[in-house]
């Protein structure tokens, strides 16, 4: 009996850890828990059916569909014949509410594509949607649920033999069935005698457990057939209240049929089996006494028979709720009385079929115990579907333990590869360029004299003082040397600012290196652009992510953007003029030679050049690994800022994996501890 009370009290603990459920991140998992969650929460509603499922099942020509027809007192609730499988699918047989309802209705799974690569997943999916498109099929019937439009529109036909021959028993390629069904349900006249109206009654009627067509676990039988059958056939069992096995002492169990029986007990609870042995005897010759002991033994070892092999806990040969009757008889008398031959008694013969008596204690069972059976059922399709749902949560965390190792991983070589990238705005110094040995161009020499000798000039023309110095020469005067030395760092001095412009305005071409052949001979000279340009292809031969580093343009690029304020004091202290202790001025004194002069000026030219590469050499290095590393931090600046938002976006992932495992774990407590409480559910 339900304890309701105590059956509202778990739903509410149910709600509970539904919201908690609501929280994930990943939408995989948001996926999963709304599918665990619906499966649970209908297992919470399936106890307020208003209908009572019982599933005839047994081997070939047990006399299943004998039996059903014999219940829905009905020659067209389930095809009879002879030599073939007349049940090729499962059938819901049901009285009808108003006249216009009898008839046959198919329902037709509706499939919506995902667009997934993954054949595997779309078969799940497809499966998946199969299971809840039957389940929302039997809570209509069962009143869970109001009739929508989807399901208003199934494909409904005459209700005859012909057509129950060909929408259960025939293969689905064309005619009433062009694709497989998601379910037929028969709906016969109402007869409020029969067990379908009367205890308000569905019947599934299924096909034999060793027909070929009957497969009840292909999830764990062959990953590859996962169809409808294996959706269909293990939900009709779950939602079974009372299971009626039909056997005979002409189909005994085999193996196969064993292996199935086996499967699905484990969906049942112990209360919700009861054995049918049909007695056909067709031995007219041998005595009523021996006949009546040859049924006794056939009971007795079928009943044991079929227990062993359903090896249900509780459920044993003695307390197996079981009977026995010949529904062959049962049947002719019911639905054919003119074929019985006219000196047997048809009162008599039914009296010895037994149904009579069966039917009765069928009858009296479900009166008694219908909803009881019901309710242990319910509770035993509860557990199940807790135990299934925390084995997917578990499954489901080992996923999302994977992913954030794996994303870990991710994460930790992309980090490395950004501050690879961020570390080549430091790749290189003044000691990248230290075996070069570097020149002026001839260009900025020619710059660099030209500016000298213009100084040169400018100042013996406009210096009076060296006018009088030059005057006192020609008169046969002594001149000081150090009045000359004078003369020549005013030179210096005039030639020092024009020189400084020159090297602001100079670009990184007017400074070259020498290439050497293998012998050490001078080759050739590149411009330091070159040099740049061959440190860039060095640094892009590391790897791909260093592709996006651009080549230097031909044009070369102005120095002044890369001189500091202070090249002005570096090269004056480079440029310190040296006292000529000897100018070549002085070599002869007797008269003015222009000669020796231009001789000073060159040692001038040839002092600032030698200056200016110092500098260089002390500096222009320096700009050169500046501009590298400038162009390198320019250049990978769009791909860090990528790596970036990458990186923040994975961390962002692995910080909801983390909190969907943790909420994974704790909903596997709690459906745990729910679990460990349902048996308060049946007093």
């Amino acid at each position: 009996m339900q304890n309701k009370t105590y059956l509202n009290e778990l739903k509410e603990d149910f709600k509970k850890i539904s919201g908690f459920g609501e929280g994930f991140h990943e939408e995989k998992c948001k996926e999963t828990w709304k599918a665990l969650h619906e499966r649970i929460e209908r297992r919470f509603n399936v106890f307020d059916s208003e209908k009572l499922f019982v599933v005839t099942t047994g081997m070939l020509k047990a006399g299943k569909s004998t039996l059903v027809n014999l219940l829905a007192h009905t020659t067209d609730a389930s095809p009879i014949g002879f030599g073939v499988d007349t049940t090729r699918r499962p059938a819901l047989i049901m009285a009808a509410e108003k006249e216009e309802e009898v008839g046959i209705y198919r329902y037709f799974p509706s499939h919506r594509a995902t667009g997934t690569e993954d054949p595997d997943l779309e078969i799940d999916r497809e499966a998946s949607e199969k299971q809840v498109q039957f389940e929302n099929i039997i809570d209509r019937i069962s009143g869970i649920k109001d009739w929508d439009d989807e399901y208003r529109k199934a494909q409904k036909i005459e209700l005859s033999q012909e057509n129950l021959l060909k929408v259960l028993c025939s293969e689905a390629t064309g005619g009433l069935l062009t694709v497989e069904p998601l379910l037929v349900v028969v709906v016969v006249p109402r007869n409020e005698n029969s067990l379908l109206a009367s205890q308000n009654c569905a019947i599934f009627d299924m096909p034999g457990l060793d027909s070929a067509n009957t497969v009840f676990d292909t999830k764990k039988d062959d990953p590859k057939k996962k169809n409808l059958k294996f959706q269909t056939y293990n939900k009709i069992f779950q939602e079974c209240s009372l299971l009626l096995f039909v056997q005979s002492n002409v189909s005994p169990l085999n193996d196969t049929a064993s292996e199935q029986l086996k499967k699905i007990g484990e969906k049942l609870d112990s209360n919700s089996i009861r054995l049918v042995q049909n007695m056909m005897d067709a031995r007219n010759w041998v005595k009523e006494d021996k006949i009546k002991d040859e049924f006794v033994k056939q009971l007795i070892k079928g009943k044991k028979d079929f227990t062993d092999k359903l090896d249900v806990r509780g459920v044993t040969s003695d307390t197996l709720a079981c009977d026995s009757a010949n529904l062959g008889i049962a049947y002719d008398v019911t639905f054919h009385p003119d074929s019985i031959k006219q000196d047997i008694d048809i009162d008599d013969l039914q009296d010895k079929s037994g149904y009579d008596m069966l039917e009765e204690n069928l009858r009296s069972d479900i009166e008694a115990n219908g909803k009881d059976k019901h309710d242990r059922q319910c509770k035993k399709q509860l557990d199940n579907v807790l135990e299934e749902a925390k084995e997917i949560l578990k499954n489901e965390f080992l996923r999302v333990k994977a992913e954030i190792e794996e994303a870990n991983v991710m994460k930790n070589s992309m980090t490395d590869s950004m501050n690879r990238m961020l570390g080549y705005n430091r790749e290189y110094s003044e000691l990248s360029f230290r075996f070069p040995e570097l020149f002026l161009s001839r260009k900025l020499d020619d710059k660099i004299r030209e500016c000298v000798k213009d100084r040169f000039e400018k100042t013996k023309g406009n210096s009076t003082e060296f006018a009088s110095i030059m005057k006192k020469q020609q008169n046969g005067k002594a001149i000081s040397i150090d009045k000359y030395n004078e003369f020549l760092n005013s030179v210096i001095s005039s030639s020092h600012d024009a020189i400084i412009n020159i090297l602001k305005d100079a670009y990184f071409d007017d400074f070259e290196y020498k290439v050497l052949s293998e012998d050490g001979e001078e080759r050739e000279r590149l411009s330091i652009m070159d040099l740049m340009n061959i440190k860039i292809k060095e640094l892009r031969r590391k790897g791909g992510e260093l592709n996006s580093i651009s080549l230097f343009p031909k044009e070369s690029e102005s120095l002044r953007d890369f001189l500091t304020e202070d090249i002005a004091s570096q090269l004056k202290r480079a440029s310190t003029h040296r006292v000529l202790s000897k100018p070549k001025f002085f070599i002869n004194s007797d008269k003015v030679n222009d000669a020796a002069m231009e001789d000073d000026c060159n040692d001038i030219i040839v002092q600032y050049q030698t200056n200016v590469k110092l500098l260089f050499k002390g500096i222009i290095k320096g700009m050169m690994a500046k501009k590298l590393n400038d162009h390198n931090e320019e250049c990978l600046k769009t791909l860090i800022e990528e790596k970036k938002q990458e990186l923040d976006k994975i961390e962002k992932y692995c910080a909801n994996l983390e909190k969907d495992g943790k909420r994974l774990v704790c909903l596997h407590h709690n459906l745990s501890d729910l679990k460990n409480k349902t048996g308060g559910i049946i007093r």
